[in-house]
C-alpha cells in the first residue's frame, strides 16, 4: 500500500486551476491601456480609468450590435471555451480523463485560434498585442491528461462531491454580472463591513457625508444621536460578510468604489449560490439525484434568485439562504433526528427575523414544526433562536431604541385599504411587469406540488402546507407597501423570500412526474422551464435600471406601470428600450414623513 499520488489523480485534482489562470495579457493599440483576460471576463486599465468587463457584458455588446466581425467573435469565443472546459471538468471529476483531455485541448485551441484571428499569428497587430499565457497552458494540460495512465480505481469525485461542484459552478456563473451598478438600497450594507474593519464602528458617518446631498441615497442613513448616522436597513448581512471583506483589507487592497462594487457582488453571488446548494441537498432527501439537481437549477437560473438576489446585495439573498438552510434542517431532521438540527434551526430563525423583518412570517412554519412535532425540543430551539438574534436585537435597541431598528422608520409605508391591497396582491402574482408567475411561469407547477401533499400525514408535509398561509400573508404584507412593486428592479423582488418554499413544492411535483411520466406534461414542463430561464437571462444581461427615465424627473418616482401590457419591461429590455415615464402621484409624501421622523 502506498500514499503516492498518481499523475492522473494529480491532474484531476488541479483541473479547477485552469478556470482561474489568465488566458492572455494584452496591450491595447497606441498604448491606450492594458489588461488581463480570463475566461470569465477581463480587467483593464486605460486612460479613462480601471474597469472590469465580465463575459456577460461582452455577450450583450455582441447581441445588441455594438460589436461585430472579429471583435464579436473575440467576445463570444470565451463562452464557447468555457462551456467546453466545464464539460471537460465534469469528465475529469468523474474519472474519465481521456475524454476530459480531448475536450480540454479543444477548449484551449478555441482560445488560441481566436487570438490568432484577432491579433495575427505573431499576436501583434494594429489592434494591439497579447501574450497567450493560459491559452497555451490549457491544451498542454489536455495533452498531459490524455497521456497519463488512467486510474480505473480512482474516486468518482463528481458523484461524491456533487454539492461542491454545484456551488462552484453556480457561484462562477453568478459572478458574471452583466451590468454592475450601485443600488441605493445597498449602500449601507456595502459600506458597513469597511466601517467595521477600518473604523471599528457600526456608524456610517463618512458614507453619509459622501451621499447626504443625493435624494436617493441620503435617507438610507438614520440619525441615531450625537451626530452619528447608521444604516436604515438591517445589519445581518454586512456583519456576516465582514470576514469576506477582511481578505482584501488584510492584503492592503486600496479602498475604492470599484472594490465596494466587486465585493458586494461576490458576496451576493456566494450567498445565493449557497442557498442553491441547500435547496439541492434538501431535495436529495425527497427525490433522486437528477430531479433534485433539476429543482436546484430551476431555483438558481429560472427565478429572480438569479436576476435579483445574486446580482445585488439585497437582504432577500440572505433570506433565501437562511430559509433554504431551515428547509434542509427540517427535512434532514425527519430522516435523522439530532439536537444539532434544532440548535441550527434556532440560530437561523433568529437571524432570519432580524435580517428582513417583513419576511418574519415565513419562519412561523418552522416554529410550528418544532412546537407541534417535537415539543420536547422547544427549549433548545428557543434558546438558540434567542442567541442567534441577540447581537442584532441589542444593536437595534442601542442604536434606534426599537426592536426592529431603522426599519421602524419605514413602517408607515404600509396601508391596509382593502381594494388596493387585493389589487396589489394580484399584481405581485400576475401583473405583466411585476407578477411572480409572469417572470417565473414554471412556479405555477409548485401549486400542484402543494396540492399533491395535502393528504399526507407526515411532519414535513404538515410543515410545508403550513408554509402556504405564511406565504399568502407575507404577500399581503408586501401588497400593503406604497412601493409594492419593489422599485426599479426586474420582476417581483419582494417575493424572492418565498422561492425556497415554492421550489421544494416544485420538486415534489417533478418527483411525482418522474414516477408517473406523461409525454405532454413533460413537454409543458420543459417549455415552462425554458421560458423562465430565458426571462431571467433578459433580466441579467439586458435589463438596465439606469435606462428608466427617473433621471429626467429628479423630484418624482418613475417606474414601469405594473399593469401596462403595452409597455412590458421584459420586451423593452430585450430590445434595449426604456419605459415610458409613469410618475407616482404621492409626490414623495412618504419620503418626507420618513425624513421628518429622523430617517
Amino acid at each position: 500500500m502506498t500514499d503516492d499520488v498518481s499523475p492522473n489523480e494529480l491532474l484531476r485534482n488541479f483541473f479547477p486551476v485552469l478556470f482561474f489562470i489568465p488566458i492572455n495579457f494584452f496591450i491595447i493599440a497606441d498604448g491606450m491601456g492594458s489588461g488581463i483576460q480570463w475566461l470569465f471576463g477581463r480587467y483593464q486599465t486605460t486612460f479613462v480609468g480601471d474597469s472590469i468587463i465580465p463575459l456577460a457584458s461582452g455577450i450583450r455588446y455582441v447581441i445588441n450590435g455594438t460589436l461585430t466581425g472579429r471583435s464579436a467573435w473575440y467576445e463570444v469565443s470565451p463562452l464557447l471555451s468555457l462551456a467546453i472546459l466545464f464539460a471537460a471538468f465534469m469528465y475529469a471529476m468523474a474519472n474519465r480523463t481521456k475524454t476530459a483531455g480531448i475536450l480540454t485541448i479543444i477548449a484551449g485551441l478555441v482560445t488560441v485560434s481566436t487570438q490568432v484571428l484577432y491579433y495575427g499569428i505573431t499576436f501583434h497587430s494594429p489592434a494591439g498585442s497579447c501574450i497567450p499565457f493560459g491559452s497555451l497552458i490549457i491544451p498542454v494540460y489536455g495533452i498531459l491528461l490524455i497521456l497519463s495512465v488512467p486510474d480505473h480505481d480512482g474516486e468518482n469525485l463528481l458523484r461524491n462531491y456533487d454539492w461542491l461542484f454545484l456551488l462552484l459552478g453556480v457561484f462562477l456563473i453568478y459572478c458574471n454580472w452583466a451590468s454592475p451598478v450601485p443600488m441605493n438600497d445597498n449602500i449601507g450594507t456595502e459600506a458597513l463591513p469597511f466601517s467595521i474593519l477600518q473604523n471599528h464602528t457600526m456608524y456610517l458617518d463618512e458614507t453619509y457625508q459622501t451621499n447626504a446631498d443625493d435624494r436617493n441615497m441620503g435617507y438610507r442613513f438614520v440619525e441615531v444621536g450625537n451626530g452619528h448616522r447608521a444604516s436604515l436597513f438591517p445589519v445581518v448581512i454586512p456583519v456576516l460578510i465582514t470576514p469576506l471583506y477582511a481578505i482584501p483589507y488584510l492584503l492592503g487592497v486600496p479602498d475604492s468604489d470599484l472594490l465596494h462594487l466587486v465585493l458586494s457582488h461576490i458576496s451576493s453571488s456566494l450567498i445565493t449560490a449557497l442557498s442553491v446548494v441547500f435547496i439541492y441537498l434538501a431535495c436529495r432527501y425527497l427525490t433522486g439525484r437528477k430531479t433534485a439537481l433539476l429543482s436546484a437549477l430551476i431555483f438558481a437560473f429560472a427565478t429572480s434568485t438569479w436576476s435579483s438576489s445574486s446580482q445585488f446585495l439585497y437582504a432577500h439573498g440572505m433570506s433565501g439562504l437562511l430559509l433554504a438552510a431551515m428547509l434542509l434542517l427540517v427535512i434532514r431532521n425527519e430522516a435523522s433526528a439530532s439536537s444539532w438540527n434544532y440548535i441550527l434551526l434556532g440560530i437561523c430563525s433568529g437571524l432570519y427575523v432580524f435580517n428582513r423583518p417583513s419576511d418574519s412570517l415565513l419562519v412561523l412554519p418552522v416554529i410550528g414544526y418544532v412546537l407541534w412535532c417535537h415539543r420536547e425540543k422547544t427549549v433548545i430551539y428557543g434558546i438558540s433562536a434567542f442567541l442567534g438574534s441577540l447581537p442584532f436585537l441589542v444593536y437595534n435597541i442601542i442604536m434606534f431604541g426599537t426592536l426592529f431598528g431603522g426599519y421602524s422608520k419605514v413602517a408607515l409605508r404600509m396601508a391596509f385599504d382593502i381594494p388596493p391591497l387585493l389589487l396589489n396582491f394580484l399584481g405581485l402574482l400576475i401583473a405583466p411587469n411585476r407578477g411572480l408567475f409572469v417572470f417565473t411561469p414554471v412556479l405555477v407547477l409548485s401549486l400542484i406540488g402543494f396540492w399533491l401533499i395535502r393528504k399526507e400525514d407526515k411532519p414535513f408535509s404538515r410543515f410545508l402546507l403550513g408554509a402556504v398561509p405564511a406565504m399568502v400573508v407575507t404577500i399581503l404584507v408586501y401588497a400593503s407597501f406604497d412601493d409594492w412593486q419593489g422599485g426599479e428592479t426586474f420582476g417581483p423582488r419582494y417575493l424572492t423570500c418565498i422561492l425556497p418554499y415554492m421550489v421544494i413544492a416544485l420538486c415534489i411535483f417533478l418527483d411525482h412526474l418522474r414516477k408517473n411520466p406523461q409525454t405532454l406534461v413533460m413537454a409543458v414542463v420543459v417549455m415552462l422551464i425554458a421560458v423562465s430561464v430565458f426571462i431571467q437571462v433578459i433580466g441579467v444581461i439586458f435589463y438596465q435600471p439606469s435606462t428608466n427615465p427617473q433621471e429626467y424627473f429628479p423630484n418624482q418616482f418613475c417606474s414601469y406601470d405594473p399593469w401596462d401590457y403595452t409597455d412590458l419591461v421584459i420586451v423593452n429590455s430585450l430590445y434595449h428600450k426604456s419605459a415610458r415615464p409613469v410618475i407616482r402621484n404621492d409626490n414623495g409624501e412618504w419620503l418626507r414623513k420618513i425624513i421628518e421622523k429622523g430617517g
